[in-house]
């Protein structure tokens, strides 16, 4: 790198809503562990690369946390709704961020010492907030230009947090104490959120402008601006093998670009505003569209399926660890499991729309059992098992939440519109 404060690349791993998970330099730290998967072997694994991580299991990966039960006295009272549970949901911590968070966490767990686990998340009271995973304890916070939405996104180096603004900023903050390094101006608001290239450490990210950009924050410049012909409000997806990088619009495009270019690669008119971020999956991209459409793109352009809900998705498209099936939510008020070739394998029925962006992990104690936590704009966060759709447990925040959620280990971490930013405790229940 040209660039980097502490002149090595700090080995971390970091997660992001949809199941996301960058894993940067583990070698140096899984070459001790006695279970390490050899899916992990790699110096690097990326979430655009989901092939490599599907195999990931956090307590695997870091070994599970020794001291989860010193919290106890911090927990609220709590219990579970319905009889069939078989989890139980409890306040961990919760951190007051003095406006709606509607951004999604990002959650990095330094190789060196896990235990330094931070939450980084924006507020619409222009905060940017670092929390530390485990005791919900601020570790800094810094006033940026105006609202903020869009979700942090971490550099190659660990080093630094990148985030927009609705003041058209993209904000790069120094990670360890949330100094800013660099900002890079746009003509309208930022609520994209950045995706970071593992391979070169460029940043990709939309603006309101109808623009999209690739940054290089450690020359501290612009690398391309491409004209998308719609405001790119979500957020893009990156590609390796094809190396394509997906951006849509709220003019209904869909834009495969070349992203060492930034030249299109194909695009198509889907005919309806995309709220809904691209994920790739497999050998496809998967969207969400405000028509009620989950729609199925190869690589090259070519629409392989669509499956239809009732109402508009704005919620992103999450596979699951196994990338055989594909986990969204509809403003029909339903969570969705699809199979890749477009069938339904079930459905389950929340309270209200469900905006956000459902978290495929495997439970902390089993690690064979997959679940998947999502939440409803209600407040309610919901915790099913994967395989079936079964509901495994909720638990109803007293505010609108459309904040994605994000899980490690036994912790769940979500924004809320009552200003608070919430980390849950998924515990296992006594029932037999």
């Amino acid at each position: 790198m040209p660039l980097n404060l502490d002149n090595e690349i700090n080995a971390f791993i970091a997660l992001s809503r949809g199941s996301h998970i960058l894993s940067l330099n583990p070698s140096k730290f899984l070459t001790k562990l006695e279970h390490c998967p050899s899916t992990c072997s790699s110096d690097l694994i990326s979430q655009t690369n989901t092939q490599k991580v599907k195999s990931l299991d956090p307590s695997v990966l870091i070994g599970k946390s020794k001291d989860s039960t010193c919290v106890e006295k911090v927990y609220e009272d709590g219990t579970p709704v319905i009889e069939a549970e078989t989890m139980e949901l409890r306040v961990r911590w919760r951190s007051d961020t003095g406006k709606c968070v509607d951004a999604s966490p990002l959650v990095v767990i330094p190789a060196v010492d896990k235990s330094s686990a931070t939450v980084y998340i924006g507020s619409h009271s222009h905060r940017m907030m670092a929390v530390d995973l485990y005791s919900g304890k601020v570790k800094w916070e810094q006033i940026l230009g105006d609202r903020i939405e869009s979700s942090a996104c971490v550099s190659k180096c660990g080093n630094f947090i990148i985030v927009g603004c609705y003041n058209g900023s993209v904000y790069v903050l120094k990670s360890n104490n949330g100094e800013k390094y660099w900002m890079f101006t746009t003509e309208d608001a930022v609520k994209s959120s950045a995706t970071m290239d593992p391979t070169t450490g460029v940043l990709y990210l939309g603006s309101h402008d109808q623009h999209a950009y690739a940054l290089d924050i450690y020359e501290k410049k612009c690398v391309w601006k491409l004209k998308c012909g719609g405001t790119v409000f979500s957020s893009p997806c990156l590609n390796l093998i094809p190396h394509h990088l997906y951006f849509a619009t709220l003019g209904g495009l869909l834009l495969a670009v070349n992203p060492a270019t930034g030249n299109r690669v194909w695009k198509h008119s889907c005919g309806k505003p995309l709220f809904s971020s691209p994920r790739c999956c497999l050998q496809y991209v998967c969207i969400g569209c405000v028509d009620g459409n989950l729609l199925c793109f190869t690589h090259f352009g070519e629409q392989v399926w669509q499956f239809s809900t009732s109402e508009p998705i704005f919620s992103s498209p999450c596979p699951s660890t196994s990338e055989q099936e594909i986990f969204f939510g509809s403003h029909d008020c339903f969570i969705y499991c699809c199979s890749m070739k477009g069938h339904l394998q079930w459905k389950f029925e929340t309270t209200s729309k469900v905006y956000s962006t459902p978290f495929a992990f495997h439970h902390h104690k089993h690690s064979s059992e997959m679940l998947l936590a999502a939440a409803s704009t209600d407040g309610k966060v919901w915790i099913l098992e994967s395989k079936s759709g079964q509901l495994q447990s909720v638990y109803e925040l007293p505010g609108e939440v459309f904040s994605s959620p994000v899980v490690w280990e036994s912790m769940l971490i979500v924004g809320c519109r009552n200003n608070y930013v919430y980390c849950l405790d998924l515990l296992g229940s006594n029932k037999k």
